[in-house]
């Protein structure tokens, strides 16, 4: 975050670098040169540095030089968990209490079947979109989402023994195929991944 003229300014900076002392000094040139082009000068009561396997030893010369505060890891940042390992089912609870709350919302209402199967494909299915398009999320978490999927679909509500008509992995075929076009979630999850590494290997000179 940056102040200038006693007027806090909403930006938000992240640098991923090599952990050493070397591109610590880079980045403080950088943000130098940034103050004499924009005028702007870096917070650093608001400016925090966020270290993963780093040596102790290096750690201490890296913040002698940044003059950053030290934070913890796990830290929440535009909405989603940065974790110094893959995720794992208690970083994304949050994501599951939202679909829970919005199934927990519309189970009052007098929905079709029909109703019912277009807020699935409309709002269900979409609402992991945007943690699935930066991690690979844990098998478990896709699960409990599509069993709440499958429990308003059936029930609108949770899932009771028998109310199932036809399995899940039909009903998430496309209609040509017989099912009734709900994405499969670790399949689309999957396919986000794969976007990644497409701009990896086709746009090699991009950052």
């Amino acid at each position: 975050k940056v102040v200038c003229n006693k007027e806090k300014y909403a930006d938000d900076l992240f640098l991923f670098a090599h952990c050493d002392v070397n591109s610590a000094r880079v980045i403080m040139d950088t943000l130098d040169e940034f103050k004499l082009a924009s005028g702007l000068t870096p917070s650093l009561p608001k400016s925090t540095t966020y270290f993963c396997n780093v040596l102790n030893h290096t750690k201490i010369s890296i913040l002698h030089v940044l003059l950053f505060e030290e934070g913890r890891l796990p830290v929440k940042y535009l909405g989603v968990p940065l974790v110094s390992s893959r995720l794992i089912f208690w970083d994304c609870k949050e994501l599951i209490e939202k679909v829970q709350n919005r199934v927990n919302d519309w189970k009052s209402k007098s929905l079709s079947a029909a109703g019912r199967l277009q807020l699935i494909r409309s709002m269900l299915s979409s609402m992991h979109i945007y943690w699935a398009s930066m991690f690979i999320l844990p098998s478990r978490v896709l699960n409990e989402i599509e069993q709440l999927m499958q429990g308003f679909l059936w029930c609108q509500g949770w899932l009771k023994k028998g109310r199932a008509k036809v399995s899940w992995d039909l009903v998430c075929r496309s209609r040509n195929e017989g099912g009734l076009g709900i994405r499969k979630l670790d399949l689309f999850n999957k396919a986000l991944m794969a976007v990644h590494l497409w701009n990896l290997i086709s746009l090699k000179d991009s950052l």
